[in-house]
């Protein structure tokens, strides 16, 4: 749908890891994961 919209440079998208680990939902740099660069976490439960 932002692809669809436009609006790819005004919503931005982040992706964890598909796996889950100690301290929870990682940005990693596993293939496909995309980290928080609006916050700038490294976890989920950062957000």
């Amino acid at each position: 749908m932002r692809k669809l919209k436009g609006l790819e440079a005004v919503i931005t998208l982040s992706v964890v890891d598909p796996i889950i680990g100690e301290e929870g939902w990682a940005f990693s740099d596993y293939p496909g994961s995309i980290p928080d660069n609006v916050n700038g976490t490294q976890y989920l439960r950062d957000v």
